[in-house]
């Protein structure tokens, strides 16, 4: 998502899910028809694009400069020589968005999670529908992951404000010495949370004097990603969602997570540096962490619910959107083909990043590239997404409820009854308060 053009790309405090997006082609060879994958008739539209400007980026991702050269930028800049890329990035005390827009930079695009970019849109009024760019250029969106399409229009009032890029979803890691030190099969792909509960078990004791564990995870992405795409807020409502009998077996889950953990919860740090968590739920590409490269490990399918044996997590797409403002629409629409190119989601999906095109023999190579060839790492992209749940602007101090009494459930100082009826009370009552400041 940089073009040659000084892309001015802003990227803020990272988001978990966005660990990787990156690309370089395993040939190394330049396709000059690399926009052409994902629509067939862009000549037309480059041709305008050919005197040099400069393209400004930005984002609240977190990404580095370096982040962001290394998974988009250089590329970019390799397919669109001609013109510079300004990358603006909310990294540490960068400024936010609207600091951004306040200030008079012109911003051509903006990238995010899934989680803000719509929002954050819509509340600068820089939305802009791309759906006549998109019928123009021929572009067949049937062949992205069909959750963040129909997400994307949804959140862009039927229009299409911005387009998914790469996705994260979560899968089950496992330390393969820990379960041979305890004699335990290791886990399969397709297991239950049940199944999987009854290993975790198994190795919440002290051996040698250290003490072992069976499931860590970070709760607030369990949470969010959760099979059954329930939201914290209902966008409609603006009230808690946390009533829906769907959440049982979300907290029933969660709370047995803890009991294999000391009742606390354990992140993944702890199985990649302390090694002694036998498994984790966490982000599919959490593999490419440095840590991952010293342990003995393989990871299999996100569990499934008993109650919905046939859904598998969400996704988490990272969106490019061209802005209202931007005076190079034509360009910024180039570059964000360049990336949606089955060559470059190639180079994406082989260095172990989600691609999101569906494309079976782009999925086949994932993490080809990767120090992890070898691993069920299919077991990632081969899993059958559940709909991307509604976001709402309350969702981050709503999320903070909704993980409150985890702790209090696992160790039976509160019933779920009473847990959910302080989560809806807290929640209605932080949203009240956030419209009353308005």
């Amino acid at each position: 998502m940089t073009h040659r053009v000084r892309l001015i790309l802003k990227v803020s405090t990272a988001s978990l899910l966005a660990l990787s997006m990156t690309a370089c082609s395993a040939s190394g060879k330049t396709n000059t028809n690399t926009s052409a994958n994902v629509n067939t008739s862009n000549q037309a539209a480059s041709e305008k694009t050919n005197e040099p400007v400069e393209l400004v980026i930005y984002s609240e991702s977190g990404w580095s400069q370096e982040e962001f050269n290394e998974r988009f930028g250089d590329s970019i800049r390799k397919k669109f020589p001609q013109h510079t890329f300004k990358y603006i990035t909310k990294q540490g005390a960068g400024p936010l968005l609207p600091e951004v827009v306040a200030s008079g930079t012109n911003i051509d695009i903006y990238w995010d999670a899934v989680s803000k970019i719509f929002t954050n849109l819509k509340d600068m009024k820089l939305e802009y529908d791309m759906s006549d760019m998109i019928k123009k250029r021929q572009m067949d969106l049937n062949k992205l992951e069909p959750s963040t399409v129909e997400y994307a229009k949804q959140s862009s009032d039927g229009k299409m404000y911005a387009l998914p890029v790469v996705i994260n979803t979560q899968a089950l890691y496992y330390n393969k010495d820990i379960f041979d030190r305890f004699g335990v099969p290791y886990p399969k792909d397709g297991m239950t949370w049940d199944e999987i509960l009854d290993l975790g078990k198994k190795f919440n004791k002290v051996d040698g004097g250290t003490e072992y564990y069976g499931i860590g995870l970070y709760n607030n992405q369990y949470l969010v990603l959760n099979p059954f795409s329930l939201s914290y807020v209902d966008p409609k409502t603006e009230k808690a969602t946390i009533q829906n009998e769907k959440w049982k077996p979300v907290y029933d889950v969660l709370t047995k997570i803890y009991q294999t953990a000391g009742n606390k919860m354990r992140s993944p740090t702890f199985f990649t540096k302390d090694k002694n968590i036998a498994m984790t739920v966490a982000l599919g590409n959490y593999f490419l962490t440095p840590p991952m490269a010293d342990m003995n490990w393989d990871i299999v399918s996100f569990p499934k619910y008993k109650e919905a044996p046939n859904l598998g997590p969400q996704t988490l797409p990272t969106y490019f959107s061209i802005t209202s403002t931007s005076k190079h629409k034509e360009l910024a629409m180039d570059v964000i083909q360049h990336i949606l190119s089955d060559e470059k989601q190639t180079e994406l999906s082989r260095k172990g990043i989600i691609p999101v095109l569906t494309d079976p023999s782009i999925k086949k190579q994932f993490g080809e590239s990767s120090p992890h060839k070898g691993k069920n790492l299919q077991t990632i992209v081969n899993q059958n997404y559940s709909s991307v749940a509604p976001k709402t602007k309350y969702d981050t101090n709503a999320e903070k409820i909704y993980l409150k009494y985890d702790a209090d459930l696992a160790t039976g100082k509160m019933d779920l009854n009473t847990a959910f009826r302080q989560i809806e009370e807290e929640t209605n009552n932080m949203i009240a308060k956030e419209k009353g400041v308005k």
